[in-house]
């Protein structure tokens, strides 16, 4: 009855994090402290945002804008300056990852099939910075 159990207790358990967040709270204390400080900050963020500021489209995809900063020796000629096309290609590829539209999906690992799933969550190149500017 005991190994029933057991085996019952762990299908219930969803995620790994609450075990290790357990034994964060015994070894470092100060550490357990600071994630939950910034836990309770997220939650509060996220209850007094107004939903006009978040960004979500029409099917309920959000949608979250990105800044690539690009930093490169512009007086090396080995190493250009990455051109938009290759940035636009680069959000693409994350994209489809976190949609779960990339070509190899077909190769999740067995212990991460059930779990794999479109977050519903898709990245855009920003258009204006966190000032009001205009982004380049």
């Amino acid at each position: 009855m005991l190994c029933i159990y057991s085996v019952i207790s762990l299908a219930q358990q969803n995620c790994g994090s609450e075990l290790n967040i357990e034994e964060l709270q015994k070894s470092d204390p100060k550490r357990y402290e600071q994630i939950m400080q910034f836990n309770k900050f997220v939650e509060q963020y996220s209850s007094n945002t107004n939903s006009n500021e978040r960004v979500i489209d029409p099917n309920g995809t959000i949608i979250i804008p990105v800044v690539f900063h690009l930093l490169y020796d512009g007086n090396d000629p080995l190493l250009l300056n990455p051109s938009d096309a290759r940035v636009q290609t680069q959000i693409a590829i994350l994209n489809e990852d976190f949609r779960r539209l990339n070509a190899d999906r077909a190769n999740t690992p067995v212990p991460f099939q059930s779990v794999a799933a479109d977050v519903n969550i898709e990245f855009k190149l920003a258009c204006i910075d966190p000032n009001g500017n205009p982004t380049t």
